[in-house]
């Protein structure tokens, strides 16, 4: 039993918007995430995205005992992470596919 997180998940509701933002805690972390995980759907047009995205998501493995939704918060954590990566890299490759181009 010590070995699993404390953790808590809940919806947060559509005031400001058409979306309900899914909230997850673990181990105590603050109610509110510093930064929500947010993604641009253009992504989803580019394929190295979706490869990204389906290669992480079958590395990781649910464990005997762990809980759905701490498999959830952890997969939701590692892409956040990937997908800032990603983002960032994009764009360095675009900018210089550009800077190619003008040359």
């Amino acid at each position: 039993m010590d070995q699993l997180p404390l953790y808590r998940q809940w919806v947060g509701s559509e005031e400001f918007s058409d979306h309900m933002p899914i909230y997850l805690e673990i181990d105590g972390d603050d109610c509110k995430p510093k930064a929500p995980f947010k993604f641009n759907y253009t992504q989803f047009k580019d394929e190295s995205y979706i490869q990204m995205i389906t290669k992480d998501w079958k590395t990781y493995v649910v464990h005997p005992g762990q809980s759905s939704s701490i498999f959830f918060a952890y997969k939701m954590k590692s892409l956040k992470q990937k997908s800032i990566d990603w983002a960032k890299n994009k764009r360095i490759k675009d900018e210089q596919t550009l800077r190619d181009t003008e040359q």
